[in-house]
């Protein structure tokens, strides 16, 4: 029981990694990234392709392999989100072109580094934890410990910091910065590279503990967005609580019941909060 909620946590942080970077570009631009979950396959197999077929030493691998999910991201900005956004396309315009950045990326994976499913070394090799009588993997601590203080740094910059008021100022209105001297597309772009960073973060911890396929970008853009919203879509916290729900639920199904009600239970909770608390769980009502 112990070994599969560490399981569920991990991949929950996972999700709340993801969640996370949604929260982010939400706030700056009102956009719904639906590419996010490629960024995670971006990093994992980033860091396969780098450390096992370019020989690079594992942690510059790494170190890499998130670089390269958030250059991806900014590539997803300048080349696909700007350009919508200079012709005032429709926010639905926006997010399907985003969808269709996810469904386009499997392929595109597969043919450039590799079509099955792949996973690396421990970044501690040997490395375990003794809770009771169960022991489990040093990288699911790992993973746990890592995206805590990511989303504890995250949070505070979104609350305290000149670029967390940019970041709100220009969800709120985009036209009114641009007159207050705060350029949109410039924090957008500061946005983008940060959840490509968080997601691709998330993959390159990831791919230590379990397998990444290429195919997994939509599926776990799906999933981290039910994260985010579960939790509060502008709240940080919210987000990495849903995350964290959301990956022991669907654990504790896989390990007790069957995989295939995954979908099931997510969007089953996805269902519950729309109707009784739209707003997410952690973000206070706000008066009409």
């Amino acid at each position: 029981m112990i070994a599969t909620l560490a399981v569920g946590l991990a991949l929950g942080a996972m999700y709340a990694l993801v969640a996370t970077g949604y929260t982010i570009v939400y706030r700056a631009t009102g956009v719904i990234n639906f590419a996010s979950g490629t960024y995670v396959v971006v990093g994992g197999l980033g860091s396969y392709w780098l450390s096992e077929q370019e020989h690079w030493p594992y942690g510059l691998a790494v170190v890499g392999g998130t670089v390269l999910a958030g250059v991806w991201s900014s590539v997803l900005w300048f080349v696909i989100i700007v350009p919508l956004w200079r012709r005032r396309s429709p926010g639905y315009i926006v997010l399907l072109s985003t969808v269709m950045v996810a469904a386009l990326s499997a392929p595109l994976i597969e043919k450039l580094v590799t079509p099955d499913a792949q996973t690396l070394p421990a970044w501690v090799p040997g490395w375990q934890v003794r809770v009771g009588q169960s022991r489990i993997s040093g990288q699911y601590v790992l993973i746990m410990a890592v995206s805590i203080a990511v989303v504890v740094a995250v949070t505070l910059l979104l609350r305290y910091s000149t670029t967390g008021r940019r970041l709100r100022a220009c969800a709120a209105n985009r036209e009114t910065s641009r007159l207050l001297g705060i350029h949109p597309e410039g924090v957008g772009a500061v946005a983008m590279a940060v959840t490509g960073l968080l997601g691709g973060l998330a993959g390159a911890m990831a791919i230590a503990a379990q397998a990444i396929q290429p195919d997994v970008g939509l599926s776990l853009s799906v999933f981290a967005f039910v994260a985010a919203v579960f939790g509060g879509l502008e709240s940080a916290a919210g987000a990495f609580a849903g995350g964290l729900v959301l990956g022991v639920a669907q654990t504790l199904v896989d390990r007790y019941y069957t995989a295939s009600y995954d979908e099931l239970i997510v969007f089953g909770l996805l269902t519950a909060v729309l109707l009784l608390r739209p707003q997410g769980l952690l973000v206070r009502s706000r008066p009409r």
